[in-house]
Protein backbone atom coordinates (compact mmCIF):
# COMPACT_ATOMS: atom_id res chain seq x y z
CA UNK A 1 0.00 0.00 0.00
CA UNK A 2 1.48 3.23 -1.16
CA UNK A 3 0.19 6.65 0.53
CA UNK A 4 2.53 9.96 0.22
CA UNK A 5 5.47 8.27 -0.43
CA UNK A 6 5.01 5.59 1.91
CA UNK A 7 4.91 1.87 0.90
CA UNK A 8 3.87 -0.96 3.89
CA UNK A 9 2.66 -4.35 3.44
CA UNK A 10 2.13 -7.28 6.66
CA UNK A 11 3.69 -10.25 5.90
CA UNK A 12 2.29 -13.68 8.16
CA UNK A 13 4.39 -16.54 8.61
CA UNK A 14 2.89 -20.35 7.89
CA UNK A 15 1.56 -22.55 10.40
CA UNK A 16 3.90 -23.88 12.83
CA UNK A 17 5.47 -27.57 12.78
CA UNK A 18 5.98 -27.71 16.66
CA UNK A 19 5.02 -25.88 19.36
CA UNK A 20 8.61 -24.84 19.57
CA UNK A 21 8.69 -23.44 16.07
CA UNK A 22 5.24 -21.69 17.44
CA UNK A 23 6.92 -19.83 20.05
CA UNK A 24 9.25 -18.23 17.63
CA UNK A 25 7.36 -17.12 15.23
CA UNK A 26 7.49 -13.83 14.00
CA UNK A 27 5.32 -11.48 11.85
CA UNK A 28 7.22 -8.62 9.79
CA UNK A 29 5.83 -5.36 8.66
CA UNK A 30 7.54 -3.72 5.48
CA UNK A 31 8.44 -0.11 5.27
CA UNK A 32 9.30 1.71 2.32
CA UNK A 33 9.97 5.46 2.36
CA UNK A 34 12.23 7.56 0.33
CA UNK A 35 13.85 9.23 3.46
CA UNK A 36 14.24 5.90 5.47
CA UNK A 37 14.67 3.05 2.35
CA UNK A 38 13.65 0.10 2.94
CA UNK A 39 12.70 -1.73 6.26
CA UNK A 40 11.40 -5.13 7.70
CA UNK A 41 10.87 -5.22 11.50
CA UNK A 42 10.03 -8.28 13.44
CA UNK A 43 6.72 -8.05 15.20
CA UNK A 44 4.65 -10.26 17.19
CA UNK A 45 2.11 -12.82 15.10
CA UNK A 46 -0.83 -12.08 16.99
CA UNK A 47 -0.14 -8.02 15.59
CA UNK A 48 0.52 -9.03 12.22
CA UNK A 49 -2.48 -10.37 11.55
CA UNK A 50 -4.41 -8.07 13.08
CA UNK A 51 -2.68 -4.77 11.30
CA UNK A 52 -3.06 -6.75 7.75
CA UNK A 53 -7.08 -7.43 8.88
CA UNK A 54 -7.36 -3.74 9.09
CA UNK A 55 -5.59 -2.71 6.00
CA UNK A 56 -6.95 -5.00 4.43
CA UNK A 57 -10.50 -3.77 5.65
CA UNK A 58 -9.63 0.12 4.59
CA UNK A 59 -9.53 1.01 8.89
CA UNK A 60 -5.65 1.84 8.41
CA UNK A 61 -4.37 4.25 5.73
CA UNK A 62 -1.42 6.32 7.68
CA UNK A 63 -0.36 8.80 5.53
CA UNK A 64 3.53 8.65 6.61
CA UNK A 65 6.11 6.07 8.38
CA UNK A 66 5.80 8.20 11.75
CA UNK A 67 2.11 7.52 12.01
CA UNK A 68 2.12 4.09 10.54
CA UNK A 69 4.66 2.91 13.47
CA UNK A 70 2.72 4.71 15.94
CA UNK A 71 -0.31 2.89 14.91
CA UNK A 72 1.83 -0.16 15.46
CA UNK A 73 2.71 0.36 18.68
CA UNK A 74 -0.66 1.21 19.55
CA UNK A 75 -1.76 -2.49 18.35
CA UNK A 76 0.87 -3.98 20.01
CA UNK A 77 -0.08 -2.65 23.75
CA UNK A 78 -3.63 -3.62 22.93
CA UNK A 79 -2.76 -7.15 21.79
CA UNK A 80 0.03 -7.99 24.33
CA UNK A 81 -2.80 -6.79 26.75
CA UNK A 82 -5.54 -9.30 25.33
CA UNK A 83 -2.79 -11.78 25.65
CA UNK A 84 -2.54 -11.24 29.37
CA UNK A 85 -6.04 -11.34 30.01
CA UNK A 86 -6.29 -15.05 28.36
CA UNK A 87 -3.13 -15.84 29.73
CA UNK A 88 -4.39 -15.15 33.92
CA UNK A 89 -7.95 -16.05 32.93
CA UNK A 90 -6.93 -20.11 32.58
CA UNK A 91 -4.44 -19.80 35.62
CA UNK A 92 -2.17 -17.48 37.63
CA UNK A 93 1.26 -16.06 36.65
CA UNK A 94 3.98 -14.38 38.19
CA UNK A 95 4.93 -11.42 36.88
CA UNK A 96 8.32 -13.03 35.31
CA UNK A 97 6.42 -15.72 33.83
CA UNK A 98 4.33 -13.73 32.21
CA UNK A 99 6.49 -11.56 30.61
CA UNK A 100 8.48 -14.49 29.44
CA UNK A 101 5.33 -15.79 28.00
CA UNK A 102 5.32 -12.61 25.90
CA UNK A 103 8.66 -12.38 25.06
CA UNK A 104 8.41 -15.64 23.26
CA UNK A 105 5.44 -14.05 21.57
CA UNK A 106 8.00 -11.63 20.22
CA UNK A 107 6.50 -8.68 22.04
CA UNK A 108 9.77 -6.23 22.43
CA UNK A 109 10.70 -5.23 26.37
CA UNK A 110 9.08 -1.71 26.51
CA UNK A 111 5.56 -3.23 25.84
CA UNK A 112 6.44 -6.14 27.81
CA UNK A 113 7.41 -3.77 30.90
CA UNK A 114 4.44 -1.61 30.68
CA UNK A 115 1.63 -4.09 29.88
CA UNK A 116 3.21 -6.51 33.07
CA UNK A 117 2.91 -3.30 35.21
CA UNK A 118 -0.16 -2.55 34.07
CA UNK A 119 -1.41 -6.21 35.17
CA UNK A 120 0.28 -5.98 39.00
CA UNK A 121 -1.67 -2.80 39.25
CA UNK A 122 -5.32 -4.00 38.51
CA UNK A 123 -4.48 -6.78 40.76
CA UNK A 124 -4.47 -9.48 37.54
CA UNK A 125 -0.86 -10.52 38.55
CA UNK A 126 0.16 -10.87 42.35
CA UNK A 127 3.56 -12.25 42.80
CA UNK A 128 2.91 -12.96 46.20
CA UNK A 129 -0.54 -15.01 45.53
CA UNK A 130 1.08 -16.85 42.87
CA UNK A 131 4.22 -17.24 45.41
CA UNK A 132 1.92 -18.43 48.10
CA UNK A 133 -0.69 -20.84 46.50
CA UNK A 134 3.08 -22.02 44.21
CA UNK A 135 4.43 -23.09 48.10
CA UNK A 136 1.43 -24.07 49.46
CA UNK A 137 1.28 -26.77 46.53
CA UNK A 138 4.76 -28.15 46.88
CA UNK A 139 4.72 -28.31 50.81
CA UNK A 140 1.74 -30.36 50.80
CA UNK A 141 3.67 -32.68 47.95
CA UNK A 142 6.31 -33.20 50.42
CA UNK A 143 8.86 -30.09 48.90
CA UNK A 144 11.57 -29.09 50.82
CA UNK A 145 12.60 -25.33 51.78
CA UNK A 146 15.54 -25.31 49.78
CA UNK A 147 13.87 -26.64 46.55
CA UNK A 148 10.42 -24.79 46.79
CA UNK A 149 13.01 -21.43 47.46
CA UNK A 150 14.65 -22.40 44.27
CA UNK A 151 12.46 -23.30 41.88
CA UNK A 152 10.29 -19.76 43.04
CA UNK A 153 12.98 -18.09 42.17
CA UNK A 154 12.84 -19.67 38.68
CA UNK A 155 9.69 -17.70 38.51
CA UNK A 156 11.09 -14.64 39.56
CA UNK A 157 9.78 -14.68 43.28
CA UNK A 158 11.54 -14.59 46.23
CA UNK A 159 10.49 -16.52 48.95
CA UNK A 160 11.28 -14.39 51.56
CA UNK A 161 8.73 -11.78 50.42
CA UNK A 162 5.74 -14.48 51.51
CA UNK A 163 3.92 -13.67 54.74
CA UNK A 164 4.49 -16.38 57.16
CA UNK A 165 7.58 -18.12 55.42
CA UNK A 166 8.45 -20.77 55.48
CA UNK A 167 6.81 -21.75 59.00
CA UNK A 168 3.52 -21.34 58.04
CA UNK A 169 3.53 -23.40 54.90
CA UNK A 170 4.80 -27.26 56.80
CA UNK A 171 1.93 -27.14 59.43
CA UNK A 172 4.54 -26.81 62.34
CA UNK A 173 7.00 -29.76 61.47
CA UNK A 174 10.54 -28.81 61.58
CA UNK A 175 12.71 -29.47 58.07
CA UNK A 176 13.97 -32.28 59.93
CA UNK A 177 11.03 -34.00 60.96
CA UNK A 178 9.23 -33.57 57.40
CA UNK A 179 12.51 -34.96 56.16
CA UNK A 180 11.97 -38.08 58.28
CA UNK A 181 8.54 -38.52 57.82
CA UNK A 182 9.38 -38.89 53.69
CA UNK A 183 12.22 -41.26 54.33
CA UNK A 184 10.67 -43.60 56.50
CA UNK A 185 8.03 -44.10 53.81
CA UNK A 186 10.06 -45.31 51.44
CA UNK A 187 11.87 -48.74 51.08
CA UNK A 188 15.34 -48.75 52.43
CA UNK A 189 17.50 -50.46 49.22
CA UNK A 190 19.82 -52.80 50.37
CA UNK A 191 22.64 -51.50 49.12
CA UNK A 192 24.10 -48.10 49.80
CA UNK A 193 20.95 -47.26 51.89
CA UNK A 194 22.61 -44.03 53.22
CA UNK A 195 23.97 -42.41 50.16
CA UNK A 196 20.74 -43.24 48.28
CA UNK A 197 18.12 -41.85 50.99
CA UNK A 198 20.87 -38.99 51.04
CA UNK A 199 20.15 -38.21 47.45
CA UNK A 200 16.52 -39.08 47.57
CA UNK A 201 15.84 -36.51 50.18
CA UNK A 202 18.11 -33.85 48.37
CA UNK A 203 16.37 -34.28 45.27
CA UNK A 204 13.24 -33.31 47.02
CA UNK A 205 15.05 -30.29 48.48
CA UNK A 206 15.65 -31.25 51.78
CA UNK A 207 19.32 -29.63 52.61
CA UNK A 208 22.57 -31.80 52.75
CA UNK A 209 23.07 -31.72 55.97
CA UNK A 210 19.17 -32.27 56.96
CA UNK A 211 19.70 -35.01 54.33
CA UNK A 212 22.21 -36.74 56.45
CA UNK A 213 21.08 -36.35 59.55
CA UNK A 214 17.66 -38.13 58.84
CA UNK A 215 19.34 -40.38 56.38
CA UNK A 216 21.28 -41.49 59.65
CA UNK A 217 18.34 -41.09 61.83
CA UNK A 218 16.55 -43.76 59.34
CA UNK A 219 19.22 -46.16 59.11
CA UNK A 220 20.17 -46.42 62.81
CA UNK A 221 16.43 -47.15 63.89
CA UNK A 222 16.42 -49.86 61.00
CA UNK A 223 19.39 -51.25 61.74
CA UNK A 224 17.75 -51.18 65.71
CA UNK A 225 14.79 -52.41 64.95
CA UNK A 226 16.62 -55.80 63.17
CA UNK A 227 18.49 -56.32 65.99
CA UNK A 228 15.61 -56.62 68.19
Amino acid sequence: MSVSGLCWDVEIPGRASSSFESARRQGFLTVETEEHGSERLGIPVAVARTMKARRESGELSPASRSELLFILNEQSRRTAWSRIAKLVNRRDYSAHDLSEKLSDDGYGQQVRQEMVARAIDCGLVDDRRFGSAYARAKAASGWGIMRISQELARHGVDAESLPGWPDEYFDGQSEDERAYQMAKARRLPDKNAYEKLVRYLCSRGFGLPCAKRVARRVIDESELSFEQ
